[in-house]
């Protein structure tokens, strides 16, 4: 939870997200036509769920590239009712890591660059193609770890559009080790890689967020 705001945060592996390109780059429009689009994606009602947007930026001429987060209500009303209070906002934890690979220039201009976000019950894995993310999946921490990052670069390499990862980042919070887990990382991969620690609170920098699950 935010420090300084009364914020809940939802992990990836919690909401269904989604990159989708959608023909306007007019505001006004965005909002009904990304809603429509979310109602596509899972077998349930306008009721049932809750949608936020992230507008990446126009790739192509009249398009806007969406970062579209689709979580079941109940689960939100679970969530606050287990806080015991409503929060001022529901943040979601990519749209976080992603602004914070931004400003960081961990997300490069000229590299499609795979980054695995370990936390201590969770990891996310998002690959960034010139600053843009393409892909991303969380997963529960466990003793598949590596497992499943293989099957999340398996079902990223089935599209024939996704260019070849050039470049691995591995992040941590300062206040986690990984060093029982780091053999078996380099190991694995076969591209250059970097990791990378961090001492501050991603959920709690101040980023220009626009994703609101409440």
């Amino acid at each position: 939870m935010d420090k300084s705001k009364d914020i809940l945060i939802i992990p990836r592996h919690q909401v269904t997200l989604r990159f989708i390109e959608v023909p306007s780059i007019d505001p006004s429009e965005l909002k009904s036509m990304v809603e429509f689009q979310a109602l596509k994606e899972l077998p349930y009602s306008k009721e049932e769920i809750v949608t936020g947007f992230r507008n990446i930026g126009a790739y192509k001429n009249g398009f806007s590239y969406i970062m579209l987060a689709i979580v079941k209500r109940q689960l939100v009303e679970e969530m606050i009712a287990q806080r015991g209070s409503k929060p001022e906002n529901i943040r979601l934890e990519t749209e976080s890591l992603y602004l914070y690979l931004v400003k960081k220039s961990i997300a490069k201009q000229d590299k499609v660059v795979l980054v695995i976000n370990i936390r201590k019950d969770h990891s996310e894995i998002m690959i960034i193609d010139k600053t843009r993310p393409v892909f991303s999946r969380g997963i529960v921490n466990g003793d598949a770890w590596l497992e499943e990052i293989n099957r999340s670069l398996i079902s990223y390499r089935r599209d024939r559009n996704n260019r070849e990862i050039e470049e691995a980042v591995i992040m941590h919070s300062s206040d986690l080790s990984i060093e029982n887990i780091k053999p078996g990382i380099e190991a694995y991969f076969t591209y250059p890689m970097n990791f990378y620690e961090y001492k501050e609170d991603l959920n709690s920098i101040s980023l220009p967020l626009e994703i609101d699950l409440l």
